[in-house]
C-alpha cells in the first residue's frame, strides 16, 4: 500500500485520492499518520524529481555551497531545505529561491491528518505517556547481566533466534529493526563497555555513527552478534527494515512472553528493553546529565519529550553494579 500511494503521488495523483487509498487499510489517526510519513520517505528514497522540480533559478547564483547542494541526492536537498527555514545562511534572494524549490509533488503540500485528527492525535499521545510512566517495569538487574552474559558468551547460529536477539536488544538499548536488518554496524572502541554504532533509524537522513555504552564488555556482545548474523545468513538484505522486523519480532516476543530473558518480567513488550537498557545504564553508570537527556543522547532522540517514555523501568537487586562501569561517556 505504501508503495503504491508514492507511485501514485509521484504520478500526479491529489492528496485526498491518496489519503483515500491509505484510510482503506490504516483505520485510525496514529496509523495513518505512520503510513504517511512513510510514504514520504519512500517518494525521497526514490531520489525521483517531480514533474515541477526546476533547479534552474538556485543553479543561476553560481556558487560553490549551492551547487553542492544540487547535487545532492533528494532526501539530503529535502533536510537542507527545511533548515534553511529557521538558518538562513545563503542571502535574501538564493534563500527564496531554495524555498520555492519543488522537491516533493506539490500535492504532497496538502498530504497531512486534518487539524482535528492531528489535535486528537496528540492527546492521544500525551495520556498514552502518562499512562506508561504511572507504572514501573521492576528488573532484577544482577540476574539480567548474568543472563544476557552467559546466553552472549555461548551463542551460536544454531540456537533460535529469540535466544540470540533478546540478550542482544537488552544490552545495546536498540530499536528492534537496527538489531536485525543487518546493516547497522557495531565497531568498538578504546573503552569495552561501548561500541560505535551506525544506522540510527527513523530519521529523515543517515545519521553519523554515535558511541553507545554496552551493559557487557564488547567482546561479549560481539560473539552474540556474529552468531546473529551467521543464523541470519543474508537473508534480510533485500527486506526493509519494516519487513525485517515482521520476520523476527513476532518470534522474539513469544521467547520474552515464555520467560526466554530472565531477570526481566515475561509480561513485558520487547519494545520496553529499551527502557529497561536506560534503568540499566544509569545504575551501571555513573551519568553527568539527567535520565530523560541521558536516554535522549544514547537512544538517538532529538527530543526530550521523546525520551520520556523510557523513564519507566527501574532496577532492582542492583549490588555491586551499582557505578561499577564508571563515569558514562557522552559524545
Amino acid at each position: 500500500m505504501i508503495e503504491t500511494v508514492a507511485t501514485q503521488l509521484l504520478a500526479g495523483a491529489t492528496a485526498e485520492h491518496a489519503i483515500t487509498t491509505l484510510r482503506q487499510t490504516y483505520k485510525t489517526d496514529s496509523s495513518l499518520s505512520s503510513a504517511m510519513s512513510r510514504v514520504r520517505a519512500l517518494i525521497l528514497d526514490r531520489n525521483q524529481p517531480p514533474p515541477d522540480y526546476d533547479s534552474a533559478e538556485l543553479r543561476s547564483f553560481a556558487t560553490p555551497e549551492i551547487d553542492a547542494f544540487l547535487a545532492l541526492p533528494l532526501r539530503e536537498q529535502y533536510q537542507i531545505q527545511r533548515e534553511h527555514r529557521t538558518r538562513s545562511s545563503w542571502g535574501a534572494d538564493a534563500e527564496q529561491a531554495l524555498a520555492r524549490l519543488q522537491i516533493l509533488p506539490k500535492s504532497l503540500d496538502h498530504f497531512t491528518l486534518t487539524k482535528e485528527e492531528s489535535l486528537n492525535l496528540k492527546r492521544r499521545r500525551e495520556e498514552s505517556l502518562i499512562t506508561k510512566n504511572d507504572s514501573l517495569i521492576t528488573f532484577d538487574l544482577t540476574k539480567l547481566i548474568e543472563t544476557c552474559t552467559a546466553m552472549l558468551e555461548t551463542a551460536a547460529p544454531t540456537h533460535p533466534f529469540a535466544r540470540l536477539i533478546l540478550p542482544l536488544l537488552a544490552v545495546t538499548g536498540r530499536r528492534f529493526g537496527e538489531l536485525v536488518n543487518g546493516r547497522s554496524t557495531f565497531a568498538p572502541t578504546t573503552h569495552p563497555h561501548y561500541t560505535k554504532f551506525a544506522g540510527q533509524l527513523k530519521k529523515r537522513r543517515p545519521q553519523p555513527p554515535y558511541t553507545i555504552p554496552l551493559l557487557v564488555p564488547f567482546s561479549t556482545f560481539a560473539k552474540g552478534l556474529l552468531a546473529l548474523r551467521q543464523k541470519q545468513n543474508g537473508g534480510v538484505t533485500n527486506l526493509t527494515n519494516a519487513q525485517a522486523t515482521a520476520r523476527y519480532q513476532p518470534n522474539a516476543q513469544r521467547g520474552l512472553e515464555s520467560g526466554g530473558l530472565p531477570g526481566v518480567p515475561p509480561s513485558c513488550h520487547i519494545h520496553d528493553l529499551r527502557s529497561v537498557y536506560i534503568a540499566a545504564v544509569s545504575e551501571m553508570f555513573i551519568s553527568p546529565v539527567a535520565p530523560p537527556r541521558m536516554a535522549m543522547r544514547i537512544l538517538g532522540h532529538e527530543s526530550l519529550l521523546d525520551s520520556l517514555a523510557y523513564s519507566a523501568a527501574k532496577a532492582q537487586n542492583v549490588g555491586a553494579l551499582h557505578g561499577s562501569l564508571g563515569p558514562l561517556y557522552i559524545d
